[in-house]
């Protein structure tokens, strides 16, 4: 097996995603894939004349993006509130700067982002080659330090496990990259590289740089092209050790084992591309029966001839039509084709019953129950991801940890988990409201409503800060309306004349 093949399983996976990955970047790109989404009408006719038809059928086409506008819906609230971040002072500079191009939250977003999309990614704790441990002024000028980079599932090409006691590990990852082969200054061009992380003999971690190269065979002196490891390194932790384990987890939507997950966007994504087929036959239906045919009747060749120069008739407000006695003159229209208009309608339900609420808002009643169990399914799925991804962030920053030496115990990465999309109401709040006037519940408690619902972001003793300060304010606003009411600012206003 060659450094560049890949894995059965993802060569399975690969239309799925790239379908995925077609539908987020939108229409521009689902009408350059032409046929792969679109299908010719009358594929038989090779003709220019169909060609043309169908080059008119795919740019009156119009692709509906339901799939991105879901996902940045989804994703937004999972980061509608900062995340916990805690980590030791010799990491804190990866929060502005986690992998030489993103900031800490810039990453977090991009993965989840593709395990929302894909169900699946890579984070790889990546180490600069360095024969000594790190100095604590190396890390201090960003010279040598981790870095943090998420991988896009297509990237993972090949992947290995192996058991080590009780533990299942990972013994080879493959990720293809790319790397610029020429710069003039303003365009530069890339080709292919493997990196290979595995375990070696010694069962230490080992990086390898594999890039297509000349080679000549010794046999026959023949020059072919294949790849080579143009660079190999053994990375070293704070005590100048080597590794025993791959910095590298995957991230997927149910788990983060190796096995791949189910993309959650598929089904929204397969729809939107048949909902797309549809407006192509909606959008050439009334492109035609938008266009009236005129008809002429009861006119004889001498007639066309005298009074229709050239065989030309002019139509419009300012003009007249000569007809003969007992000729006519009407317009045929089709009637309009609705078949596709209702198929592209049912879509729309679909989608929105798989989750695409963003479409367009929820008219049909519904019992509490039925909410609650529709809000329950987006939680989960939500919920599912985030904590992945929290997990493996936080397990990325622990093999950080151990090649600067840092205490792991200090390191924390939590997104949130608890998101209610359709907010809470206005009854809903009045209620809460009057539960809480009323002393039925605590500020505490209507605080933590408040926050789960999307309303409330603050921190609850930053509000009560802000809170004591109004009060302390109306107190002192108060005792000077009080002094000002009194005669002479509240002095004794009393006083003896020796009048009798």
């Amino acid at each position: 097996m060659a450094v560049d093949d890949k894995l059965d399983t993802l060569a399975e996976m690969s239309s799925i995603y790239i379908l995925i990955d077609d539908c987020l970047q939108g229409e521009k790109q689902i009408k350059l894939k032409q046929e792969t989404y679109l299908p010719k009408p009358n594929k038989a006719d090779v003709s220019q004349e169909n060609t043309n038809r169908y080059a008119a059928y795919l740019e009156r086409a119009v692709f509906y993006n339901v799939t991105r506008r879901t996902l940045t819906g989804l994703n937004g609230q999972v980061f509608m509130r900062k995340p916990l971040i805690k980590l030791p002072p010799q990491l804190e500079p990866m929060i502005a700067n986690v992998n030489g191009f993103n900031t800490l939250m810039q990453e977090a977003k991009k993965l989840n982002t593709d395990v929302l999309s894909f169900g699946r990614a890579g984070l790889l704790t990546d180490y600069p080659n360095t024969d000594d441990a790190t100095t604590v002024a190396q890390l201090k000028s960003g010279d040598v330090r981790p870095t943090i980079i998420e991988y896009h599932p297509l990237s993972i090409i090949n992947w290995r496990v192996k058991t080590r006691g009780a533990l299942i590990v990972l013994s080879l990852v493959v990720i293809e990259e790319e790397f610029p082969i020429d710069d003039d200054g303003f365009t530069e061009e890339f080709e292919k590289q493997y990196r290979v992380l595995d375990l070696d003999d010694d069962d230490e971690y080992r990086v390898r740089i594999f890039r297509e190269t000349t080679v000549v065979d010794e046999a026959t002196g023949k020059e072919f092209q294949d790849f080579r490891a143009m660079q190999e390194y053994i990375p070293k932790n704070s005590d100048g050790d080597p590794f025993n384990e791959i910095p590298f987890t995957f991230v997927g939507s149910e788990n983060n084992d190796p096995e791949i997950d189910f993309p959650p966007m598929y089904d929204i994504a397969a729809i939107n591309i048949a909902h797309y087929r549809n407006s192509a036959d909606y959008e050439e239906s009334a492109f035609i029966v938008g266009q009236p045919t005129p008809v002429f009747s009861g006119l004889t060749e001498s007639w066309v001839d005298e009074y229709f120069k050239g065989g030309k008739v002019q139509l419009g407000s300012r003009v007249s039509v000569p007809l003969p006695e007992g000729g006519t003159a009407t317009l045929l229209q089709p009637l309009p084709n609705t078949m596709p208009f209702e198929a592209m309608k049912l879509k729309e339900g679909q989608m929105i019953a798989l989750g695409a609420k963003l479409i367009q808002p929820t008219t049909v009643e519904r019992t509490a129950t039925e909410a609650n169990m529709e809000k329950s399914a987006e939680n989960s799925i939500l919920a599912s991801t985030a904590k992945n991804v929290s997990e493996a962030i936080e397990k990325a920053f622990v093999w950080a940890a151990q090649f600067v030496g840092a205490p792991e115990d200090d390191i924390k990465f939590e997104l949130p988990t608890e998101f209610d999309l359709a907010t809470m109401s206005p009854e809903e709040r009045r209620q809460l409201l009057e539960e809480w006037l009323s002393g039925i519940i605590s500020t505490p408690e209507i605080r933590t409503a408040l926050k789960k619902s999307g309303l409330a972001f603050e921190d609850d003793k930053l509000i009560q800060e802000e809170l004591d300060r109004r009060k302390e304010e109306e107190r002192k606003l108060l005792e000077q309306k009080q002094t000002d009411t009194l005669p002479n600012g509240g002095e004794d206003n009393t006083s003896s004349t020796g009048e009798n």
